[in-house]
């Protein structure tokens, strides 16, 4: 329970004087509603096998029924008769029939834990008796357990998964600007300082000295398999004689064998060199099943043990060495990152979002549409689907030919991601088939897009891979009639460029592309570019800094500001040793500065991560909204802050948009030109079926809606 202090009257009142000095006046609009759309909770089972259930009577065991699964954990209950119960210390026997591997987290007769179990294990009963994604394998042989006693009506409850025979073989690739796919397809590194420090020996334990420090790298995983979802953590060392890494995979909590795998991954000239592990394969280090303090579940942990020799040839003059991380296990990746876009002539948003169901391993590209205060309408619709995965779908709106446009990575070519489009009709209806934006070789990723809203027509921006660097490109899409320009090169500097965001200023008419820059990541570290583009596709000047701080600025959002005739680009930004969110103003007529003031600090006294920022802007109230994922409290939930367009000065210092129990990630935010408000949608990943949440953020449309409604 909270303590509360009490606080004299005087005392109160001179705060609040003081406050109301000090800060802007509070915003009257707060966010009045979040809910989560449900995204799976109407997808039907497509079971790949089932749990034979049978009882022990007297001393014979009877077929009580099946109990069917995915690759999803579910709970499935079964009635049993009570007369078989009538016994003390009733008996159940489960064994799998169909599918792959299977794994039990929790079983129940009447919501109470079972008193034996006939797997040897000694922490069975305890992996038995929660949730908790501390799972018991049930791949093989029978399984017996023994409950206290049971009820008149008595119900059995299982908590379980059963894979298909087909898995997907992505694996999890770090640094994550890589996308999802198999190690040789990576193409962005860490950079470690291998440098050789005289006479330091070797180290007497320096897996022991590493779990000490902090990682080199962690990384969030969000698995589409029913594995849970988590961070990945990652360590480095070295010394006189070896390179030593290791990898805490905590979303693969379960074991199976030579199938899972981790590598340390370096570039050379003929492709990538692997130093892999598995539980078999202990060349280079050793794969273990365990607990670590990072999760209260058992799974894999790996300790690389490379020797100097092998890694000498790759370090660089300057004493770096490149390198990266696979992580394969059942536990496969998987993207929901929805996006969101206003219909202001039907007063609809078209929300769209990569789903994989339970019958295929791939995620495909889904749509809904949402009313003016975020409540679904209809069903949910597929607007693309192959054999292989479509991942990190946007959508922008043109009200003038009253449609919407959807670009998502794809890689259904088989050998590398491009990036597709696919329109779709204010109904939902999609009178053309999808096309390509941009398939030449490599990879064409992480695609962004905004509306000219002057000649109706959209930029699509995208990180690219087809040389041996990372650059920036883009194309101009007619929504009625196909491509109106080539592909167009945005930054091409010899260093890597990363995560495109593209935004529009209509009184100008000009286009404003800002992204992750690693031209100086030797003084600075990642720093955020601009460039101005004109609407025919022509680039205005050339490539301009908007935050070159100390240490990183990454993952850059950026919205148009058409009455002032500003952007507004917002980053994540460690200058302070923590992330931060960021925002800087940036003018959109070429005949002034690049950029309107400073930067600003959004979050300066938070302690803690602030990660992901999204914004737009909305006309009606002249204000934009930035949205972000604040671990202040603990943890990931989504926070917001109003800023005044003319003034760039907030309402309100910053609050709590969607604050649930579960981990949230990823927002994406739209305005609502017609009622003045946002929306904001995110991933909530409150289990292995993880969904999508909505809030509405401001006074909503239909005045009869509850000024304060959680969900």
């Amino acid at each position: 329970m909270k303590k509360t202090r009490r606080f004299a009257p005087w005392a109160l009142l001179l705060g609040l004087a003081f406050l109301s000095a000090a800060l802007p006046a509070a915003d009257p609009d707060l966010p009045v509603s979040h809910r989560r759309l449900g995204l799976h909770s109407n997808d039907r089972m497509h079971p790949n096998g089932a749990f034979q259930v049978e009882v022990l009577v007297g001393k014979q065991w009877r077929p009580a029924g099946f109990l069917f699964f995915d690759r999803f954990y579910r709970e499935q209950q079964l009635e049993l008769k009570p007369e078989w119960m009538a016994a003390g210390s009733p008996a159940v026997r489960l064994s799998r029939q169909g599918g792959g591997a299977a794994q039990i987290d929790r079983v129940l007769l009447d919501r109470q834990p079972p008193v034996r179990c006939s797997v040897g294990s000694r922490d069975a009963l305890a992996r038995l008796a929660a949730a908790d994604s501390d799972v018991l394998d049930a791949s093989r042989g029978m399984i017996r357990i023994t409950f206290a006693a049971a009820g008149k009506n008595p119900v059995l409850a299982l908590t379980a998964r059963i894979e298909g025979l087909e898995i997907a073989d992505r694996a999890f690739l770090f640094p994550r600007e890589n996308p999802y796919g198999r190690p040789e397809s990576v193409r962005s590194f860490y950079s470690y300082p291998f440098r050789r420090i005289a006479g330091k020996g070797k180290s007497a334990d320096p897996f022991a000295e590493m779990q000490k420090r902090p990682p080199f790298f962690k990384e969030y995983s969000l698995t589409g398999s029913g594995h849970p979802s988590g961070f990945t953590y990652g360590w480095l060392s070295h010394d006189d004689s070896y390179l030593y890494a290791s990898l805490d995979f905590t979303a693969d909590n379960t074991r199976d064998g030579n199938k899972d795998y981790a590598a340390l991954l370096l570039p050379t000239a003929n492709g990538i060199k692997q130093f892999r592990i598995t539980e078999q394969e202990s060349r280079w280090g050793q794969a273990r099943f365990v607990y670590t303090p990072r999760a209260g579940y058992r799974h894999k942990f790996y300790t690389f043990r490379i020797p100097r020799r092998e890694i000498a040839p790759f370090i660089d003059p300057n004493g770096n060495l490149p390198l990266a991380f696979a992580a394969y296990g059942t536990a496969t990746p998987g993207s929901t990152r929805p996006s969101v876009a206003f219909d202001p002539i039907r007063g609809q948003y078209l929300l769209v979002y990569a789903k994989t169901l339970s019958a295929s391993p791939y995620f495909d590209i889904y749509g809904r549409f949402l009313d003016a205060s975020g409540t679904p309408q209809g069903s949910e619709f597929l607007i693309s689907s192959s054999t292989n995965d479509q991942l990190e779908p946007v959508v922008g709106f043109d009200p003038f030919n009253s449609r919407f446009l959807v670009v998502w990575m794809d890689y259904y070519s088989g050998s590398h991601y491009d990036v597709v489009g696919r329109r779709v009709l204010a109904d939902g209806t999609m009178p053309a088939p999808e096309f390509v934006i941009s398939g030449v070789t490599g990879n064409q990723i992480y695609p962004a897009l905004t509306l000219d809203s002057v000649n109706h027509r959209f930029l699509v921006a995208w990180q690219d891979d087809r040389t041996a660097n990372k650059d920036i490109y883009g194309r101009i899409v007619n929504p009625i009639s196909g491509f109106f320009s080539t592909e167009i090169i945005l930054c091409s500097n010899v260093e890597d460029q990363y995560s495109p965001t593209v935004a529009f200023e209509p009184t100008q008419q000009m286009y404003l592309i800002a992204w992750e820059d690693n031209r100086n990541s030797i003084t600075t570290g990642r720093d955020i570019y601009g460039q101005w583009v004109h609407s025919d596709g022509s680039l205005e000047g050339v490539n301009q800094v908007i935050s070159d701080a100390t240490a990183n600025q990454t993952e850059p959002a950026a919205a148009a500001d058409p009455v002032n005739q500003k952007f507004l680009v917002s980053w994540e930004d460690e200058r302070t040793g923590t992330s931060d969110i960021f925002r800087q103003l940036v003018n959109s007529s070429s005949t002034g500065p690049f950029l309107t003031g400073l930067a600003k600090n959004v979050t300066p006294l938070a302690a803690s991560n602030q990660l992901y920022p999204t914004v737009a802007y909305n006309t009606s109230p002249g204000r934009f909204l930035l949205a972000w994922v604040d671990m202040r409290d603990g943890g990931w939930d989504i926070w917001g802050q109003r800023v005044i367009a003319d003034t760039d000065t907030p309402l309100a210092p910053f609050f709590t948009i969607a604050d649930n129990a579960n981990p949230l990630y990823y927002p994406s935010v739209a305005a609502n030109t017609t009622c003045g408000n946002f929306l904001v949608v995110y991933e909530d990943h409150g289990s292995s079926l993880y969904d999508i949440g909505i809030a509405l953020v401001g006074k909503p449309c239909s005045l009869h809606l509850p000024l304060v409604q959680k969900n």
